[in-house]
């Protein structure tokens, strides 16, 4: 069995791991040590686990960066510190968080934060965003399924979030709060916008997507603050940006 991911090793140190993957984990000298480091981090950068989330991310920043992004609306994937996938974890999946999950029909809810400077904090529906500002994204599913995240601005152009390229969805297991990888850097886009995640049993279709967006859309009169659903019978939750 080949060696997991950090993304995965991060889940496992959470006590999320499948019993394949912990049997590995637990023979394997290299995902111990990486284990070993990843509590360290935590431990290093948060001390007290109940410590509030807001404080913990404070000592996160100052402790860790984020890498600059080379163009606008990238995903930072790659190799990340081992520290900071650590401390991102305990900032999502911290019970004493302050921010509240945004849920849809059939329990699936959206966790949406915003790194804004020096600082993180949950996003508000219908808040303001600005150039720059990077989001991060968590779902919590009951069951295995494909996951689309995608944003409409209000000229109708559609941003694929993820997957980055395409509205076919990723697809994921069950979970509770679980970190999407990387971060999406705002453009210098002014108006509205609005983040759509949709969950379903079987893969999207890119132009199925797009037709139900542009219904919508229609629907609503071009105004995004109006189309808050997609005309798409399927677990949904949208956030609306204002980009002032």
């Amino acid at each position: 069995m080949r060696c997991p991911s950090r993304f995965e090793l991060a889940r496992a140190g959470a006590g999320r791991a499948a019993d394949p993957l912990a049997t590995h984990i637990g023979a394997c000298a290299r995902c111990q040590s990486a284990l070993d480091e990843l509590e360290a981090s935590r431990r290093e950068l948060f001390g007290d686990p109940d410590r509030p989330t807001r404080l913990a991310a404070r000592e996160l920043i100052a402790a860790v960066g984020l890498r600059r992004s080379e163009r606008k609306r990238r995903f930072l994937f790659g190799l990340m510190p081992m520290a900071l996938a650590a401390a991102c974890f305990v900032l999502w999946l911290n019970p004493g968080s302050a921010a509240r999950d945004v849920r849809a029909k059939g329990e699936l809810a959206i966790d949406l934060y915003c790194k804004r400077g020096e600082v993180i904090f949950p996003a508000r529906d219908g808040g303001d965003f600005f150039p720059g500002d990077r989001l991060r994204f968590a779902y919590t599913a009951p069951e295995a399924g494909y996951l689309l995240v995608f944003a409409v601005d209000d000229g109708g152009r559609v941003f694929p979030y993820y997957p980055d390229r395409s509205l076919g969805g990723l697809k994921l297991p069950a979970g509770k709060k679980v970190l999407l990888p990387g971060s999406i850097e705002l453009d210098a886009h002014r108006g509205w916008e609005r983040t759509f995640a949709l969950w379903s049993r079987t893969p999207f279709d890119d132009h199925d997507v797009r037709a139900h967006v542009n219904q919508t859309l229609n629907t609503a009169g071009g105004d995004l603050r109006r189309a808050t659903r997609l005309a798409i019978n399927l677990p949904q939750v949208s956030y609306l940006l204002r980009r002032p």
